[in-house]
């Protein structure tokens, strides 16, 4: 009963260790629909700006062309100098053909037409004899394009409303950006559906292999197709089938091992009987013999009894293999079944007892004693101080602790330890044979019960044994 309190000490901590952060963790689906939704939002932001960047510029040259062309065409039907009522009758013809919004005129003697133009400065005579000149400007809070040009020595002003092609450029913009959220939810929904369709058989395989660890070995994958994926199914079958192959070579070994386990304690049962009586008849006589001859004889005697106690081991393993145990379960009082066997035990002064005087248990007299007799031989054979046995109800079970002030769990591997024939490495050289704390397993387990081990704070072992409270209707009688 070594001690395993530092085992675990400078092990790093494995994922088993952090549920929480596993848990947490995005899964593999999830980042492959944010992936898809992210290039989707992107390439689409780009071919949104890019569009927008092109058609808004087009339209404003488209414009302000047809301006152009319409102004060029204004002047060939302008005249060099009219009266100033007459520039009012000329705008109306412009109006009329749907060609012109607004028309400023400066005559060559300076004279001045403003239709609503007044805030528009004509570019000098010079200038506009080179050609049209197009100038952007606000006039009573809306955009225009005046178009600017000379005739003989008149400098005319051709006003465009600019409100139609902001209107149009801003509603190109809007059917953009409407357009590309809709194709964002599109693919982001696309995405979800494509990354689940993909992952089914990576899920279909996390399936298989938690059926395959909790002991389904016939567990196979369907290969489809000849990806990647049929390759991974190809590869777990192909595992699974190896691991199916062990475990049957090893559940088969293992059974070989029982059953000759079981044939050599039953062969070895009646001659060891006859070595019993033999050596009982013989204890008689121990202190009649001289000292050269009493000791041989006592380590002789001492032998026999461990190797009846083996025997006996191994014939109740083999009753637990072959199903053949029955359990009388019956109402304990376990601070009594406690001390009976503790006053069984080879030193029962050593042992202080704290069990609960209420306490009832579920459980088979027998089994009761072996579980809790094994354990306190075990204790008392690893601690020269005392040994206590503690009793306490924990919820709906029952819990009985066997406690010593020994070595703990060092040297020991905390899952093997309730194994047939296991000793931890301070334990190789005593005289037990590794088989009393797996017949404790056995028969916590055929009780409904558990048994487990730890170390003490402050130093020893605590072996806890769980096993089911009696209901109120069933008292001890």
């Amino acid at each position: 009963m070594g001690g395993g309190g530092g085992a675990d000490e400078g092990r790093p901590p494995s994922s088993a260790d952090r549920p929480e952060a596993h848990r947490r963790r995005t899964s593999l689906s999830t980042r492959l629909t944010w992936a898809f939704f992210l290039v989707a939002v992107g390439t689409g932001a780009l071919l949104v700006v890019t569009t927008y960047l092109f058609v808004a510029p087009y339209r404003s040259s488209t414009f302000e062309r047809r301006s152009e062309n319409a102004a060029r065409l204004a002047l060939l039907s302008a005249p060099e100098d009219l009266a100033t009522a007459e520039y009012e009758d000329l705008l109306l013809q412009y109006q009329e053909r749907g060609a012109i919004d607004g028309l400023t005129v400066v005559g060559g003697r300076g004279e001045r037409f403003n239709s609503f133009l007044e805030t528009v400065e004509l570019p000098p005579a010079s200038e506009l004899q080179e050609g049209l000149v197009s100038i952007h400007q606000e006039i009573e809070g809306r955009p225009y394009l005046v178009v600017a040009g000379a005739q003989g020595d008149a400098r005319y002003g051709f006003a465009f409303s600019e409100e139609a092609l902001r209107d149009s450029i801003r509603e190109t913009r809007d059917v953009l950006l409407i357009g590309w959220l809709v194709a964002s939810v599109v693919a982001a929904l696309l995405g979800r559906r494509i990354a689940r369709r993909t992952l089914v058989p990576v899920r279909d395989a996390a399936n298989a292999s938690r059926s395959l660890a909790g002991g389904a070995l016939d567990t196979r994958l369907v290969p489809g197709g000849s990806d990647e994926l049929a390759t991974l199914a190809e590869a777990f079958n192909a595992m699974a089938d190896a691991l199916e192959g062990k475990i049957d070579e090893l559940s088969a070994a293992a059974a070989r091992e029982r059953r000759f386990t079981a044939n050599v304690a039953h062969d070895l049962r009646t001659p060891l009987t006859s070595m019993t009586s033999a050596a009982s008849l013989l204890e008689d006589r121990v202190a009649t013999l001289p000292d050269d001859a009493r000791r041989p004889l006592e380590l002789l005697l001492q032998d026999v009894h461990r190797l009846q106690s083996l025997v006996l081991d191994l014939l109740e393993l083999a009753r637990h293999d072959a199903g053949e145990e029955v359990v009388e379960a019956e109402a304990l009082r376990a601070d009594e079944a406690v001390a009976a066997v503790v006053a069984a035990t080879s030193e029962p002064a050593r042992v202080e007892v704290d069990v609960a005087p209420g306490l009832v248990v579920l459980a088979d007299r027998r089994r009761f004693g072996r579980v809790v007799g094994n354990l306190l031989d075990n204790a008392l054979a690893h601690t020269d101080g005392a040994v206590e046995v503690e009793g306490a109800a924990e919820g709906p079970m029952a819990r009985i602790d066997v406690l010593d002030h020994g070595p703990g769990l060092e040297g020991l591997e905390p899952e093997r330890l309730f194994d047939r024939f296991y000793k931890g490495d301070h334990s190789r050289s005593s005289a037990g044979s590794g088989l009393g704390l797996s017949i404790v397993a056995e028969n916590a387990r055929l009780q409904g019960g558990s048994v487990e081990a730890a170390d003490r704070a402050g130093g020893g072992a605590r072996f806890s044994f769980r096993l089911p409270r009696a209901t109120d209707g069933a008292r001890p009688d």
